[in-house]
Order: structure tokens, then sequence, then C-alpha cells
């Protein structure tokens, strides 16, 4: 990696990013766009300088993370075999087989804002899946502060792993 670059910097088309080796490695060709905008570099989290490694991300409108929010809360994934070209996978569930003859212009970015990832291409098909902790959001607890002196406790109302007794007890002592 060649120094100077920190997380999430804006990286030039034929940028000069690294060496392996003797050989020098450029970004790729790409052309910015007002709706993509500039592709950023990534680092792996704890990597020091000079260690190899290192994504290319390109960044995301908050228009399409909050349609794709929307669409993932309503459950609008129930709709996608009824879609043209679109049937379920005989095999696995939570996985569709697209007709890419049928489904040809946006397939691939109407699953992605679904929440499917492609895990198979070729001339005649897409089969898209959903990975098993995508399907439902952990939970998290949402913390709840009774003073600003107190330290932060789970609010009941959130938190399905204790019940309200167990709260009741907690915030008793």
């Amino acid at each position: 990696m060649r120094p100077g670059f920190r997380n999430l910097d804006p990286i030039r088309s034929n940028q000069h990013l690294a060496d392996d080796r003797d050989t020098p490695v450029h970004a790729p060709a790409f052309r910015a766009t007002l709706i993509r905008g500039r592709p950023l570099i990534l680092l792996p989290l704890y990597q020091r300088q000079g260690s190899d490694g290192f994504f290319i991300a390109r960044p995301i409108s908050r228009f399409w993370l909050a349609l794709s929010s929307f669409l993932r809360r309503v459950n609008a994934d129930r709709i996608a075999p009824l879609l043209p070209g679109v049937r379920r996978h005989p095999a696995f569930t939570d996985t569709l087989t697209v007709d890419r003859r049928i489904a040809r212009f946006v397939a691939t970015e109407i699953f992605h804002l679904l929440g499917y990832r492609i895990t198979h291409r070729d001339q005649r098909s897409l089969i898209v899946a959903r990975r098993s902790h995508d399907l439902k959001a952990p939970a998290s607890p949402r913390l709840k502060r009774t003073s600003p002196h107190e330290s932060p406790r789970v609010d009941p109302t959130n938190n399905p792993e204790q019940s309200l007794a167990e709260y009741r007890r907690d915030f008793a002592d």
C-alpha cells in the first residue's frame, strides 16, 4: 500500500494505490458521476500502513438506503416471486431463480433493494438468495436513563431477553 491513504479516502481512475512485489497496482478505470460519486478506498480494520489488502467501495445515496430499509421493513420481498420471470428455487428456501430473458433490465438492482444477494449468474438465469441472518434483524435493546447520574438500563419494552419482572427486580437495587 502506498503511504498517505486513510480509510474512506476518495480515489481516482487508474490511481497508483499499491505495489505487489515489483508490479504497481492501479485503481480500475471508472467514470465518476453525480449519482454514484467517486469510489472510496476501504482499509480493513486494524491494518497497519504497508500491510497488503484494501477494498474499493462506491458511495450509495441515502435515498437508496432509505428505500431499501423501507422495503425490507414492510416485507416487500414477499411479492418478488410474483414478478415476471421470477420463481422460487425448488431446493432452497429464501432463494429465487430469475429468468434473465424476461427480467432483463434492472433485476440485480431490484433484488439488492429487497435484501437478496447474487449467488449464481449465467446467460439465462440469475439465482439470488437471502442469508439467514439477513431475514430478521437481531433484537437490539434500547438503553434508558432514569436520571443523568445513573447508568443506562435496558428498556423492557424492546428487549425480549429480559422479562418485566427481571427489569423491576434489577431496578429495585
